[in-house]
């Protein structure tokens, strides 16, 4: 199976043919074969320049931690802290 990409829409397309006549989808007469760019992944996940997340991490610091949680301890608790502040200072602009 081949992979090519429209140039002028950006979308893939797929055929057991090595060669594609035009883009299926916006009728762009030049496409991309992709097989290249198929490579230069390879290389880079060889050359460990691209992370595959198997792990979850925070959203904040990159930190690992449990599954099905989007902050770390520490994330939450600056947060939480940072809220407090936020809602002290309000009061205070009031009194």
């Amino acid at each position: 199976m081949n992979r090519f990409k429209c140039p002028a829409c950006g979308r893939n397309q797929y055929t057991s043919a090595d060669t594609a006549d035009g883009c299926i989808y916006c009728g762009h007469k030049e496409l991309s074969k992709m097989e290249i760019l198929e490579q230069e992944v390879e290389r880079l996940k060889q050359e460990k320049k691209i992370r595959i997340a198997t792990v979850d991490r925070c959203v904040m610091c990159g930190e690992i931690i449990p599954e099905g949680q989007q902050v770390c301890g520490l994330c939450k608790h600056k947060t939480e802290l940072e809220e407090t502040i936020s809602c002290i200072e309000k009061q205070d602009l009031f009194l």
